[in-house]
């Protein structure tokens, strides 16, 4: 598998310098790191470009890019190729360091919500595995990569053994334990602008968990806060036109609750960290969903 390389873009690139060589006859996989701007942290959303009006500052939104490396698969691999991302961490933002006050309870905030967004890009934009960097805090710069503290080493180390859970910890676990198992079936493609949706379906035809959020870069910023509060009103088809019921809906930490849905569709309120609805009608969905490029189910 290759070409591993830092950036999902920078990936594409030599695929597409490399493939024409003969390359792929060596390749029975794609690896890439699932990076996606300079800078990957509370400031750096994967989303941040995804709304820009210039086409090719928006081409490097992390959905953006990753359609754009899954076509490339599509062209130059065998069908069905696997994709793995071997190595994605969110760090904090560029230039900031640990101390007494830092970091503070929303800047945690901000990195477990960023940090589950991108992983659930990685997997619902057709990676079929997606491992998070790393473990628990390191020595590097900037700091916040890990999804423990290290509270043994005030500055992080690599390999501790004593250790604390982050927000982040607890929003991959649940994301973790809600879609480990499944196949993406593709990104909402009839979301506006400013929201995003994968379905993912559980093994042997199973439930349809589809993991959704919004994302604003006008509430989201290191100087006036990353806000917990901003939220946009959406309808999302759970099942056919004119049917009533009941699905769960899963909280970024997990926790379950029992909503109502009418004429097919459930009344939620997004925020910028992601829920999961888990429902069953999976052909209700998937007139609304877009699969990746090339994507085979396993």
């Amino acid at each position: 598998m290759g070409t591993t390389n830092a950036s999902v873009r920078e990936n594409t690139r030599w695929l597409r310098r490399l493939a024409p060589l003969g390359l792929v006859r060596y390749l029975d996989g794609v690896a890439i790191h699932g990076y996606y701007d300079i800078g990957c942290s509370p400031s750096h959303p994967p989303e941040r470009f995804a709304t820009d009006s210039d086409p090719a500052a928006a081409a490097n939104a992390l959905p953006a890019s990753m359609r754009e490396l899954r076509r490339a698969m599509a062209q130059y691999l065998k069908p069905g190729a696997r994709l793995f991302a071997t190595e994605t961490g969110i760090s904090y933002d560029i230039g900031t360091s640990y101390g007494a006050d830092y970091p503070t309870q929303n800047v945690l905030f901000a990195h477990g919500a960023i940090v589950a967004r991108t992983h659930l890009i990685l997997l619902g934009e057709g990676t079929d595995v997606s491992f998070v960097f790393y473990s628990s805090a390191t020595p590097d710069a900037p700091p916040g990569y890990g999804l423990f503290f290290d509270i043994a080493n005030a500055k992080g180390s690599y390999g501790a053994s004593h250790i604390s859970p982050k927000p982040a910890a607890m929003a991959i676990a649940a994301m973790t334990r809600i879609v480990d198992g499944t196949t993406t079936l593709g990104y909402l493609n009839d979301a506006p602008a400013g929201v995003y949706g994968y379905a993912f379906q559980r093994q042997n035809g199973g439930k349809i968990v589809t993991a959704i959020w919004t994302h604003n870069n006008a509430v989201w910023n290191a100087s006036s806060g990353f806000s917990e509060t901003y939220v946009v009103p959406y309808s999302l088809q759970v099942d056919g036109n004119g049917t009533s019921g009941k699905v769960t809906v899963l909280d970024a930490m997990g926790n379950a609750a029992t909503m109502p849905y009418s004429n097919g569709r459930i009344a939620l309120t997004l925020s910028e960290s992601p829920i999961y609805v888990v429902s069953t009608n999976a052909s209700a969905i998937k007139s609304h969903l877009t699969t990746p490029a090339g994507y085979v189910a396993r």
